[in-house]
């Protein structure tokens, strides 16, 4: 589980400070942080299914990355499907 959120935490900001973020699943990791540019969280799926994730709307911009495909950026919707493995 550490090694790899430390591969995702390598594209958090410097100086940026952790904020309090929860998922009522166990498969699904996640941490916010505040950073000079807003407000950062990392999501992670370690299950082997997919989950609708509803989002805080405070988040202006989300970067989807995978081991299979390429990053992508986008506005962030009110639900996200998170595929096993992003």
């Amino acid at each position: 589980m550490l090694r790899t959120y430390g591969a995702f935490s390598r594209h958090l900001p410097k100086g940026a400070i952790r904020i309090g973020a929860v998922s009522d699943q166990n498969e699904i990791l996640v941490s916010a942080y505040n950073t000079d540019k807003g407000q950062v969280a990392v999501i992670l799926n370690q299950g082997v299914k997919p989950y609708l994730l509803d989002l805080d709307r405070s988040f202006s911009k989300m970067e989807i990355t995978s081991w299979s495909k390429k990053n992508e950026q986008r506005k962030v919707p009110e639900k996200l499907v998170i595929a096993p493995g992003e």
